[in-house]
């Protein structure tokens, strides 16, 4: 009898241990961010990176980008423009129809990707 009872606790402590390890494992494992940075490498494979301005500040209307002469503002998301600011004038542009409403989501190189999971995504890079 007393080995059933310090089986049953080994084995509870065991379930509780791996099931905790597998919540854990779960939250870490974001599949947007994942799936854009795939979609990132394929582009940056073709691009390149060195061009890249990799000093994104992201905010909460979108993502800012400091260059030497224009400075570059990325929308949150597909319903936004992509703005280019210089001291002579300000030029915007808006996304495909087809990532409007999507996240826009920074990868590590630098390249923001609309659409990530979407069977259209668009990838937008500030040099």
């Amino acid at each position: 009898m007393k080995k059933a009872k310090i089986m049953a606790v080994v084995l509870s402590a065991t379930l509780v241990f791996t099931s905790s390890s597998v919540c854990f494992a779960a939250e870490g494992i974001d599949g947007e961010q994942i799936q854009a940075e795939a979609t990132a490498e394929l582009v940056e494979d073709i691009t390149g990176t060195a061009d890249i301005n990799k000093d994104i500040e992201e905010t909460s209307d979108g993502f800012e980008v400091e260059g030497e002469s224009v400075d570059v503002t990325l929308p949150e998301d597909g319903d936004g423009n992509i703005v280019m600011d210089s001291e002579e004038e300000s030029i915007g542009m808006g996304l495909p129809k087809e990532v409007q409403d999507e996240e826009g989501i920074l990868t590590d190189e630098g390249t923001v990707i609309y659409g990530a999971t979407q069977d259209v995504s668009v990838a937008v890079q500030a040099g």
